[in-house]
């Protein structure tokens, strides 16, 4: 728990009232004893159930990303060009090892759309670089 990027302190609150109430249904994680019993006493504190906890730390952590990745991608755009250089490969080629579009690549260079995270795991495994790096969450590679 300790390695997450997000915390429940630092969210901003998000009406769970409002999520239909037949998620329970839907969340079907099996955890261990030590998770649970931190999972109990998060919901415990929050007022929570175990499920809603989950549901709204998924919610807190993808609205995070978005935003990091927003306020990040002029970061990206540069790690992205430099890890092409370093590696000496035309954007043809990335596209290729990688799966991507050229265009897409283009785009990302350009800083005209952001890339998902299927994408950064595709571009930082065909450059050989960590994503975490290539999204700026690390200085050196």
């Amino acid at each position: 728990m300790n390695s997450s990027f997000f915390s429940l302190a630092d969210a901003t609150p998000i009406n769970i009232s409002k999520i239909p109430k037949d998620r329970s249904a839907r969340i079907n994680l099996i955890v261990d004893d030590e998770l649970h019993t931190i999972l109990e006493i998060h919901a415990q504190k929050y007022n929570l159930t175990i499920n809603d906890l989950i549901l709204y730390t998924i919610l807190v952590s993808l609205n995070d990303y978005d935003e990091f990745v927003k306020n990040n991608i002029n970061n990206f755009q540069s790690r992205l060009k430099i890890a092409i250089e370093n590696i000496g490969i035309s954007q043809a080629e990335l596209a290729r090892r990688s799966g991507l579009s050229r265009a897409s690549i283009t785009d990302y260079l350009k800083g005209k759309y952001k890339a998902k995270p299927g994408a950064i795991y595709s571009l930082a495994q065909a450059l050989d670089v960590d994503a975490f790096w290539l999204l700026g969450y690390q200085n050196n590679n």
